[in-house]
């Protein structure tokens, strides 16, 4: 009689832990899949930057194809295997980043808005408020 009053839980703990491992196979996994792939595209982004850049400096205008394998060259030598679509993809992107960016960022890295000066204002004055206007 003391059997019948024990209940067995191995098998309803089996199919718990199973269902969890399903789960997390199911969504867990492929989230962190992404989440890495996003970061290896950011670095690779800006690896690409720099190479382009690298290239222009090297190579100046007019010399597409060597600036090209120079590019392609130095993904090679830090292990990133690329398609020519893809490396294509990233240098195009590069280029039209130094193509909006200033010249000074160009030289810093900072792909940023740059600030611009307002006409009739000088680069170091300090923008004056409202009270300020009133007392003057």
């Amino acid at each position: 009689m003391d059997k019948l009053n024990l209940i067995d839980l191995t098998n309803l703990i089996e199919a718990v832990i199973a269902v969890l491992i399903a789960v997390s196979m199911r969504y867990l996994i492929p989230y962190l899949a992404t989440k890495l792939s996003k970061e290896q595209q950011e670095d690779l982004a800006t690896f690409f930057d720099i190479a382009v850049l690298a290239a222009e400096k090297l190579y100046g205008a007019k010399r597409g194809d060597e600036k090209l394998a120079y590019v392609e060259r130095q993904a090679e030598k830090r292990g990133i295997k690329i398609d020519t679509m893809r490396l294509k993809m990233f240098v195009n992107a590069s280029i039209k980043k130094m193509d909006q960016a200033a010249p000074l960022e160009l030289v810093t890295g900072e792909f940023e808005t740059p600030v611009t000066v307002e006409e009739g204002e000088e680069e170091n004055e300090e923008p004056q408020t409202e009270g300020a206007q009133e007392g003057a």
